[in-house]
């Protein structure tokens, strides 16, 4: 008793959903601490810029893309941005548009590295 027109729409149906779940999941992930996470960061001291880009592509790089040029949610190019490094920390900080609020995530000095990161993937 197959109904083939409707078997289609529900395998769509169910792609998309999965789909949709799964984005949807890795944007809320997107900004959780795991337990597994240890933070280096250390006050007067530069990050390791191997920890950085990891972080980075954890917790950025979902929207951003490694290179910066993703542009997903409505996030920006960063490969093109020139916007002023204490106005990228204030946007890490508090977040802005679909971007969330690091502040509660991240260490002041993991948002300092994380800025300095993101300005390095700007085209020169």
């Amino acid at each position: 008793m197959a109904i083939s027109g409707s078997g289609r729409r529900t395998r769509l149906v169910l792609s998309s959903t999965a789909f949709l779940l799964v984005i949807i999941s890795a944007l809320f992930s997107c900004g959780e601490k795991h337990e597994q996470q240890v933070t280096v960061a250390v006050a007067g001291q530069p990050m390791d810029p191997a920890l950085v880009k990891s972080k980075f592509n954890a917790r950025c790089g979902i929207c951003h893309g490694p290179d910066g040029k993703l542009m997903y949610a409505g996030s920006k190019d960063l490969s093109i941005s020139t916007i002023a490094r204490t106005e990228v920390v204030a946007q890490i900080t508090y977040g802005k548009g679909t971007m969330p609020p690091m502040k509660n995530i991240m260490e002041p000095e993991e948002i300092e590295a994380m800025a300095d990161y993101a300005i390095s993937l700007r085209a020169k």
